[in-house]
């Protein structure tokens, strides 16, 4: 049950909220335009105010909902640490404990906020960046294509699923990719040999595919086809069992897939599970799980940082705004510090990619627990 308090507590850590992200989001979209001035107005394109200030508000409306993710912690902390520091200032912290209240209790309504914050992050990560991020790979600066599109999934209509680190628009090639192709007992694997018998999937891994027309008298289904450079087939059984050894791919077709070069120009959403389930193990296995972890446990990272914070401010004998700016970047260089070092052992595989994101959350968890329970006025 909120009280007059909890929603007093909850406007102004609103406000202080609004107050860090404007102060953060606006200092950065002020200093990347004077940066990047000649990127809004290339060579032979539109000069004029209105045509720059528009290719401006597209590229900032991929690249603030961006920063406001990968900041969103850091800027919880703040407010959190701000609104601390202007009820300490006028007494009300004081006049709260000694009318019953516990520090505990005045620390719920900013968890609430952060807690809102962090479904918001989620939010953004998962639905209006991809769609934003569409808008600029598809329009670009200039208001073309850009030439390069980077990071991305697609699927095909066979259900052979891509990740794509790289994919030149013009050239027609994809840079390190990793894919999964479903199996069928008459599926033809080209120049590769037959399917072995048990399989049910396979997957690649390329340094590059290049996409070769078929010669004027050929007629494949899909015009033609992708080229393998420095690759590997394997396959698995039902129960994620390899069958047979892996088989190289060099200077052959990419068999088992209908994917075309227009294909990739239309968006397509591949869902994370859809992504990385089946018997064989997930192509690029460690890195995409890493990102996997990293991208369901940034919001989490919001309610664990303030955790780890606000506390400290308490265990002081004085609440002050200094303390609070020089806890603030204490506790953010901590997280940090942890989260970064324990992702670099996950992505050379020392550790496993659960526990290299999640491990140094639940670490720092427990650590912003002990510390609420040790709280003073």
């Amino acid at each position: 049950m909120t009280t007059i308090l909890d929603r007093y507590l909850l406007r102004a850590f609103a406000t202080a909220f609004a107050f860090c992200a404007a102060l953060f989001i606006g200092l950065f979209v002020v200093v990347d335009f004077f940066a990047r001035q000649g990127a809004f107005a290339p060579p032979g394109a539109d000069v004029t105010h209105g045509a720059i200030l528009s290719r401006a508000a597209l590229w900032y409306s991929y690249r603030v909902p961006a920063l406001f993710q990968q900041t969103a912690p850091v800027v919880t902390l703040a407010a959190a640490m701000l609104t601390v520091v202007q009820m300490a200032r006028g007494n009300e912290l004081v006049a709260a404990v000694a009318a019953g209240r516990s520090l505990f209790r005045l620390l719920l309504p900013l968890l609430a906020g952060a807690a809102f914050v962090a479904a918001l992050v989620f939010t953004v990560g998962e639905w209006a960046l991809p769609a934003l991020r569409e808008a600029v790979d598809e329009r670009g600066l200039d208001g073309k294509p850009r030439a390069v599109r980077f990071a991305f999934a697609a699927q095909d209509r066979l259900g052979a699923r891509f990740l794509i680190d790289a994919y030149n628009r013009e050239n027609r090639v994809m840079e390190h990719v990793r894919l999964r192709l479903p199996l069928r007992p008459d599926s033809a694997l080209f120049g590769a040999g037959p399917v072995p018998p048990g399989a049910a999937e396979a997957t690649v891994y390329a340094r590059s595919l290049r996409w070769r027309d078929d010669p004027p008298g050929a007629a494949s289904p899909a015009g033609g086809c992708w080229m393998v450079n420095e690759g590997a087939l394997a396959f698995w059984d039902a129960t994620g069992a390899r069958v047979g050894p892996p088989v190289v791919l060099d200077g052959q077709p990419l068999p088992l897939t209908d994917l075309r070069p227009r294909d990739i120009n239309v968006p397509v959403k591949v869902t994370h599970p859809a992504l990385f389930s089946g018997p064989g193990p997930a192509p690029g296995q460690r890195r995409e799980r890493l990102a996997l972890h990293a991208t369901l446990a940034r919001p989490v990272g919001v309610i664990v940082l303030l955790l780890l914070g606000v506390p400290l401010l308490f265990l002081r004998e004085r609440v002050n705004a200094a303390a609070g700016v020089a806890l603030a970047v204490g506790a953010s260089a901590v997280y940090f510090a942890a989260t970064l070092f324990a992702e670099s052992l996950g992505a050379r595989g020392l550790i496993s990619p659960a526990v290299a994101v999640w491990g140094p959350q639940g670490a720092l968890l427990a650590a912003g627990a002990a510390l609420v329970t040790r709280m003073r006025t």
